[in-house]
C-alpha cells in the first residue's frame, strides 16, 4: 500500500513514491530492486564502522557530535525502601495504591542497553529503507536542535550506522535552510531519544522544517527516529503534519516516524496488564496533587517511564517523585555528568587513580578520569579537556572533551603536559 502523506506513517512501504508509475510491470522492477538493495543494505549495516566516520564527522556543521560518546555509568532502579518512606502516613488505601506506581512495571525503567538496541533498530530500518533507492535518492541531512539536548549525543550514538551511508551533514535547525539547498539532499532526518508531549519534535517540523519544504521540491521525504513515544507525542506530530499539509500541497513529501515502543502515560495505566485499577489513579492524582502541587489534567498526561540516561522534566514526567525513589540522573552529554566521572572514579583502584599520581594527580583530574565497569577499563574526557591522545600500536585515537573510550593494557595516555602508560591494572608516568 502506498504510503500516504498527510499522516504520521510507521512503516516503509515497498512501492512509496511509485504513484506515477503506471505499468504494473516496471513497478515490480523497481520493487525488486529496491529489495535487493534493502537486502545489501542490512549486511553494510550489520558491518558499519565509526572509526571510518571520523574523518567526516569534523566537517560536519554540528561540531558537538562526540566520536565517542560517554553513556550512562550507573545503574538506576526504584528503591522500595525510598518508595516505603513517600507514603508514610498516608491513608492505608491511599498508601496501597501510590505503591503501585513507585514500582515496577507501573514505573517503568528502561536500562541503557535495552535502549540503545531499540534506538539501533529504529534507526535501521530508516537507513535500510534510504539504502534500497536509487543511488541519487539516497542523499540525506539530520537536523539537530540545542547541543544541551539529547540530539546531537544520539548522532554521536547512531555512528556504527550512520558510517554504511554517512548523511550530507549533520545540521543544526536553524541553519537547515543553508544546507537544504544542496539538490542531492532527497531526506531530512530528525533524531530523539524519546518524545514525551511531542513538542520539541512538532517545533522543529513547524519552525524549522515545514517552512522550508516549499522552496525545495528536491526532498522527499522527513523521517523522526525515536524510540519511544506516548501517544501524545504522536497526537502531537500528527496534528503539525496534518497542519502542513492541509492546503494540498504538491508536491509534497512523506513523512515517516520509526519507533519501537509507546510509553504509556499515567491515566492509559488502568487498560494496560500493569495491576492499575482506575480508583488507584484517582488516589495517586490526589497523592501528585498533594505532594508536588500537579493537578490532575496535568498529571494524566504524564508518563512514568524513564531510562538510564535522564529523567523528562515536570512536562513529561512526575520527575520529583521519580528521582525521589530513584535518585538523580545526570545525562551524559550535560556537563554536569564531570560529577558523576568523578563518583564512579572514586571506587577504582587506587592504582588507576589519576588524583593519586604524585605531583600532577589533581591537575589531571580536572581533564579526565579512567574507570572500571565490569572487566574493562575506560577513560573518561571532562569538559577541561582540550585532547587526550591514546597511542595504540602505533596508531592514534585523539579524544576530546566529554567523550569515552575503552582502553587496553599497554596503552599510552598522552596530554600536553604529560604521557601515562596503562601497565596490568595500573597507570604510571613513562
Amino acid at each position: 500500500m502506498v504510503a500516504t502523506t498527510n499522516q504520521l506513517v510507521r512503516s516503509y512501504p515497498l512501492d512509496w513514491n511509485l504513484e506515477m508509475v503506471h505499468s504494473q510491470e516496471e513497478k515490480s522492477t523497481i520493487i525488486l530492486q529496491r529489495c535487493i538493495r534493502g537486502f545489501l543494505a542490512a549486511k553494510k549495516l550489520a558491518q558499519g564502522d565509526p572509526q571510518t566516520l571520523m574523518p567526516q564527522v569534523n566537517q560536519w556543521q554540528d561540531r558537538t557530535v562526540a566520536c565517542y560518546p560517554r553513556v550512562p555509568l550507573l545503574p538506576y532502579a526504584p528503591s522500595q525502601e525510598k518508595g516505603d518512606s513517600l507514603v508514610q502516613g498516608l491513608p492505608t488505601q491511599v498508601a496501597q495504591s501510590v505503591r503501585k506506581f513507585l514500582s515496577s512495571p507501573a514505573l517503568k525503567h528502561i536500562d541503557f542497553q535495552n535502549f540503545s538496541e531499540a534506538f539501533e533498530r529504529s534507526l535501521f530500518r530508516t537507513m535500510q529503507f534510504i539504502m534500497s533507492l536509487p543511488p541519487k535518492d539516497q542523499g540525506y541531512v539530520i537536523v539537530v536542535d540545542d547541543p544541551e539536548k539529547s540530539n546531537s549525543w544520539m548522532v554521536s550514538l547512531a555512528l556504527k550506522l550512520l558510517s554504511a551511508h554517512p548523511p550530507i551533514d549533520v545540521v543544526h535547525r536553524d541553519d537547515l535552510s543553508s544546507v537544504v539547498k544542496n539538490k542531492n539532499i532527497r531526506h531530512l532526518i530528525l533524531l530523539d531519544d524519546a518524545s514525551y508531549s511531542g513538542k520539541q519534535i512538532a517545533s522543529t517540523l513547524d519552525l524549522s522544517v515545514f517552512s522550508l519544504l516549499d522552496y525545495f521540491p528536491h526532498v522527499k521525504a522527513v523521517h523522526t527516529v525515536v524510540p519511544f513515544m506516548t501517544s501524545q507525542a504522536e497526537d502531537k506530530i500528527s496534528h503539525s503534519i496534518s497542519t502542513y499539509y492541509s492546503n494540498d500541497r504538491i508536491p509534497v513529501p512523506s513523512y515517516f516516524v520509526s519507533t519501537e515502543a509507546t510509553m504509556p502515560m499515567i491515566k492509559e495505566l488502568p487498560h494496560l496488564p500493569v495491576g492499575v485499577t482506575e480508583e488507584d489513579v484517582s488516589n495517586f492524582y490526589l497523592f501528585l496533587q498533594k505532594q508536588y502541587d500537579i493537578k490532575p489534567e496535568v498529571a494524566e498526561l504524564l508518563t512514568l517511564t524513564f531510562l538510564d540516561h535522564k529523567i523528562a522534566d515536570a512536562m513529561s514526567t512526575p520527575d520529583k517523585l521519580i528521582k525521589a525513589v530513584v535518585g538523580p540522573v545526570v545525562p551524559p552529554y550535560k556537563r554536569e555528568f564531570d560529577e558523576v566521572v568523578d563518583s564512579v572514579a572514586l571506587s577504582t583502584r587506587s592504582s588507576l587513580r589519576i588524583d593519586q599520581i604524585p605531583e600532577i594527580g589533581s591537575q589531571l583530574q580536572e581533564q579526565f578520569a579512567i574507570i572500571e565497569r565490569g572487566n574493562k577499563m575506560y577513560v573518561c574526557t571532562k569538559l577541561e579537556c582540550e585532547e587526550l591522545v591514546i597511542h595504540r600500536n602505533g596508531a592514534q585515537i585523539s579524544l576530546k572533551s566529554m567523550e569515552m573510550f575503552e582502553i587496553l593494557d599497554g596503552d599510552i595516555l598522552e596530554t600536553e603536559e604529560t604521557k601515562l602508560k596503562l601497565s596490568g591494572n595500573k597507570i604510571e608516568l613513562t
